[in-house]
Formats: structure tokens, C-alpha cells, sequence
């Protein structure tokens, strides 16, 4: 992939992981501007701030207790668990968890 020149360092990593996902999927021309723009707009967006990227099991994690939680029937905690390989305790702890967050809030002021 060719950088303008000078290119800093973090962005030039940035288009590079772009454009080898892009380039999956387009052809290399349109790869290429399309991964610069987007390093662009993410340095437009995010000059002069330390962003901080959480690291991908915190989201894996949200998506299994998720999942858990439409799975759940009221009967199928040990399934649950062996599929999942947890323990029923952490089977219910989930639970109360995904709960507790779609219950509303008795002091929401929407209401």
C-alpha cells in the first residue's frame, strides 16, 4: 500500500489494517483511498485525544451473556452451563445481570 509522505506512524498502521480488510473485498485502487480516507477521518475525529480501544473478550463476553440470556428458559440452567462450559452459579449470576439491566429504573426521570 503506498503512504503519502510523511505519513505518522499510528495512521499508516490504521490504513494498513483497513485496506487488508478492504482489499478483501474491492479492488486495490479503491481499497487503497477508501483505508486512507478512513485514517483520515479517524484522525480528524480523534486529534490531540487518547481514545481507549477495550479489549475484544469484554465484548465476546457481552454477546455470551447476551445469548444466555435469550437462551434461558427457567428450566435449562445446567444446559446453559455445559454449553457454555460455566458454572451454574455463574449461569444465575449472568442472569441476574442481564436482568437488572432491562429492568428500568425506579428513579428513571422519563416517566
Amino acid at each position: 500500500m503506498q503512504l503519502p509522505d510523511p505519513y505518522p506512524p499510528l495512521l499508516a498502521e490504521l490504513a494498513c489494517l483497513f485496506y487488508a480488510r478492504l482489499s478483501q473485498h474491492l479492488p486495490a485502487e479503491t481499497a487503497q483511498r477508501l483505508a486512507l480516507a478512513q485514517a483520515n477521518d479517524i484522525s480528524q475525529t480523534y486529534e490531540g485525544c487518547q481514545i481507549y480501544i477495550p479489549k475484544q473478550d469484554g465484548l465476546a463476553r457481552a454477546r455470551r451473556d447476551a445469548a444466555i440470556a435469550r437462551a434461558f428458559n427457567g428450566y435449562n440452567v445446567g444446559e446453559l452451563a455445559h454449553r457454555y462450559r460455566l458454572s451454574a452459579t455463574q449461569i444465575y449470576d449472568i442472569l441476574a445481570r442481564q436482568r437488572q439491566a432491562r429492568q428500568p429504573s425506579l428513579f428513571d426521570s422519563n416517566s
